[in-house]
This record gives C-alpha cells, structure tokens and sequence, in this order.
C-alpha cells in the first residue's frame, strides 16, 4: 500500500487503537461548553459573581465578555494585557471551521495541549483554556458514552451524521494520525478526484466510505442500503482504488448490513459484493 493511503486505513478499520486519558475516572454528562454557557447566563442576568462557586475560568470569561461587549475599547485594551491567554483562546474558539475542527480532533484524539499547540501554532495555554470553556471532554474519554457519541462527537441516531461527525469520531478512535487525510479530503470533498494521483486516490477512498455510510444510516428501513445494494455495488466495483482500501470499505458496509433488523431479513438473498477489484499499478517514473 502506498504510503500516502495508509491515514484512509486507520480510518475505516473499527479497531480502538487508542490508551484513553485520565485512568478510569468519569464525569458528569454536562455540555463541552458547559463553563461558557454559565459565563454568559451570569453576565447576561448580572447575577452576582463567587469566585469559589464559579471558578477561575467562568471569571477569567465574564471580564472578557464585559470587555468585549464594551463600547469603550480600553476595557479590551486592557484585557490584551492582563489576559492575553484569553483572548487567544476567543481566537481559537472563533477561527476558520477547518482549523476549528481539527483543534477539536485533537483533543479526542487525546493529545496534549502542548502537542496541540504546536499543531495549530498557538499557546498551550490557550487550548488548555478553550478545553475548559468550550470543550471539556478529556474526563470523558475513558468510556465511549451515548452521551459522547451524540453531544461530543456529533453522531446521529435519526440519520446520516454530518462528515465533521465522522472525524472527530476516527480521531477519537483511532488517533491523531486519521486527521491529516480529513484535513485533505474536506476542502475537496465536492471536487472531481484524480485517481491517477495518491491523494486523489485517498479522497475517492473516503468519499466511497461516506457514501456508503449515508445509505446506511436512513432513518426509515424501506429506504435504507439493502435496496440500494446495486448501488453500493456499482461504487465498489467500478473505481479503480487500490485493493486494499476497497476491501476495509466492503467489509466495513457488510458488517453494517449485518446490523439491520429482522424485519428486513426478507433480502437475505441478495447477490454478495463482488471479489475486490485487482490493486491499481501506479507507473513508475524513470
């Protein structure tokens, strides 16, 4: 297997590859952002502040919010030079959805704030602040939760989950090595994949995983994937992506299809995937 496809592996095999963080312990089911939320709601209220009750970061959030909410911009001011860590932090919170998701990845992915920091060429400081305003999940990582699935990760039970879902989801299970080939994949996902290229071939690998995925997730059993097979079939039968790769996503969507209630069972019959397409040969340059 090329190199360059080894990240779409990791992704698709269901194996947890990943030590969790913080021993055994777990916390409450609360909001990621449970902290901000509070800080907004005593600001918004003016509901007098405790500092024991509330706690360093909910203030630290407060004096921001007076700050930027401020006509005057000396408050700001201000605060850029006693805080500067929250402000930092604001800008992680707000920056570009890409760089928002992968900050997010990495936290489930269980990687230091330090080694996010220098991912995402910020402070240590700063994510360790946005983890406790905006995403405080790490005593939660020890035990894949309904509550994690759905309200951390963004997984959906009605239907299809969104693709950002599916990242978080492989970096959590799998590791900060899956979120490089999502960085890839994202800001091509509606594009023409060259499958003449390693990345093109990565992204068609993806996007054939996510393809079969939506067709597995309806939420209505007349119009899940079992009726659609020939369409599945067609995707893995047709694409010329390496051999490997269309074998994990096969046997991925057969171990799903397994999954379906008896009530379907009446399409037990069908005609099963055909044999993996033969490996694509790459030529080699002189």
């Amino acid at each position: 297997m090329h190199d360059s496809l080894r990240p779409i592996q990791t992704i698709l095999e269901t194996t947890d590859t990943v030590t969790r963080c913080r021993g055994n312990q777990l916390c409450q089911a609360s909001a990621p952002d449970a902290r901000w939320q509070q800080a907004r709601h005593i600001w918004k209220t003016g509901t007098r502040l405790n500092w024991e009750a509330h706690g360093p970061q909910v203030v630290r959030a407060i004096r921001y919010l007076h700050a930027a909410q401020s006509p005057d911009p000396s408050p700001l001011q201000e605060l850029s030079q006693t805080d500067p860590t929250m402000l930092e932090t604001m800008k992680l919170h707000r920056s570009e959805p890409l760089r928002h998701l992968q900050l997010q990845c990495r936290i489930l992915a269980c990687q230091s704030p330090a080694e996010i920091a220098y991912e995402l060429d910020t402070e240590p400081t700063a994510v360790t602040c946005y983890e406790d305003l905006f995403f405080d999940v790490r005593d939660e990582l020890d035990q894949e939760s309904d509550h994690l699935m759905l309200h951390v990760i963004g997984m959906s039970l009605t239907g299809p989950s969104p693709i950002e879902a599916y990242a978080r989801l492989t970096a959590y299970r799998n590791g900060p090595t899956t979120i490089p080939a999502w960085l890839d994949y994202l800001p091509h996902r509606l594009e023409h994949h060259d499958l003449t290229t390693e990345s093109g071939r990565q992204r068609e690998s993806m996007a054939q995983f996510l393809t079969a995925e939506s067709l597995l997730r309806t939420p209505d059993p007349d119009h899940s994937a079992i009726p659609y097979l020939d369409e599945i079939q067609t995707h893995f039968s047709s694409s010329p992506i390496p051999r490997s790769v269309a074998t994990i996503v096969r046997d991925h969507t057969q171990a799903l299809l397994r999954e379906q209630p008896p009530e379907i069972e009446e399409f037990s019959d069908v005609v099963p995937f055909p044999a993996p397409t033969p490996e694509l040969q790459v030529p080699q340059t002189a």
